[in-house]
């Protein structure tokens, strides 16, 4: 875990100005990102536009996706944010009135306004409540009726780390004929995603997370099995055939997902994004376990704290990088927190959420401030 960390620290800037833990607010810049970013810019203002390699690079960046999800290049679109890809999934979803959608409640908000504004559709939402901050199988299950189209969940969710079943709640919708959407981002880049194996329906993420990916920039999976049967709520040239041909009018949309595409987009991102995603290929296994090992050892150290809850759910098999906790001043321990440079964040409770490249000594630190904090 120590020799993986060390191997990649000096990649990141923040570690001289202080301690870092808020990966699932928005992780740094790798420098290797910042400089793929910066090379777009100077050529851009040294040469002037290039729109071929551009769009070339787009293309290897959906070839890098794929890969990591194990899906098809022809099922990766590109867009703006995750609210952008859940209102994808919102809008190409064929509805009838009276159906419903089933999401938690303590989704992001991200996954509840889309289908909220489905409302003048007749179409519901139902919300699955949370034990203690967790949900099982068996309470999506109960909630389906015959008008369920869709179960739309966070894999992780945000505010306190839970996890969720995404491939048992994928046998659910494929057994009961439901839409299944996954928004993904607080997961993707610390647990491995097949897409093949779970079988969703739309899998949804940004970037500036746990992948180390600049923002303005997201994705959505699409399988390829239900592209003809649902709707295309915007077009642009991006996503026809032939999208370079401007003078031939021909409405003829790709067959895959970047029909969805309307036209050009935040290139640079794309060069910051294709350095991001080749810093951790072929040792995803290496970087969940060490998120992983550090998230058992925060929560084990935490619960020796006098005065300190874990909020985040007790579960052994099902673990991220997010561990919440509460304490009996929370907002004394955030302002030491901060005159001290440990970035956290608050999210009814302290949310805490290293990375791989973070070490067992730095939550060494963070644990012996804590408790100081507490003793004063």
């Amino acid at each position: 875990m120590k020799e993986l960390a060390e191997k990649y620290r000096n990649e990141f800037k923040i570690i001289k100005n202080g301690l870092y833990l808020d990966h699932a607010a928005m992780s740094p810049l790798p420098k290797r990102v910042w400089d793929g970013i910066n090379m777009f810019h100077e050529n851009r203002a040294c040469y002037g536009s290039d729109f071929k390699q551009y769009w070339e690079k787009v293309n290897e960046v959906r070839e890098q996706i794929a890969r990591k999800i194990n899906a098809e290049e022809q099922e990766i679109v590109f867009l703006l944010n995750t609210s952008m890809g859940i209102n994808l999934a919102a809008n190409a979803i064929p509805f009838k009135e009276n159906d419903n959608v089933i999401i938690t409640d303590l989704e992001f908000p991200s996954n509840v306004y889309p289908w909220m504004n489905l409302k003048s559709k007749g179409v519901n939402i139902k919300f699955v409540q949370n034990k203690d901050g967790d949900f099982t199988v068996e309470q999506f299950e109960e909630m389906i009726d015959g008008h369920t189209r869709v179960i739309s969940v966070s894999w992780v969710i945000a505010g306190n780390g839970a996890v969720l079943d995404i491939e048992r709640i994928g046998n659910l919708c494929r057994k009961k004929g439901i839409y299944f959407v996954i928004d993904a981002i607080q997961g993707l880049g610390v647990l491995p995603l097949d897409v093949k194996r779970i079988k969703p329906d739309f899998v949804v993420s940004g970037f500036f997370k746990w992948l180390f990916g600049p923002d303005g920039i997201a994705f959505t999976y699409i399988n390829k099995e239900i592209l003809s049967k649902i709707n295309n709520p915007y077009v642009g040239w991006a996503g026809m055939k032939e999208p370079f041909n401007y003078t031939e009018y021909k409405f003829e949309l790709v067959e895959g997902a970047r029909r969805f595409e309307t036209g050009n987009m935040n290139f640079s991102a794309f060069y910051g994004l294709n350095e991001a995603l080749d810093m951790t290929e072929g040792i995803e296994k290496e970087v969940f376990q060490n998120v992983i090992k550090l998230t058992k050892y925060l929560r084990k150290e935490l619960a020796l704290i006098p005065n300190v809850k874990i909020l985040s759910p007790n579960t052994n098999d099902l673990v991220a990088g997010i561990t919440l906790f509460t304490s009996k001043d929370d907002k004394k321990v955030l302002d030491k927190f901060r005159e001290k440079n440990i970035r956290v964040n608050y999210r009814d409770g302290i949310r805490v959420s290293p990375h791989f490249y973070n070490t067992k000594q730095e939550i060494d630190v963070f644990l012996y401030t804590l408790e100081n904090i507490l003793k004063e």
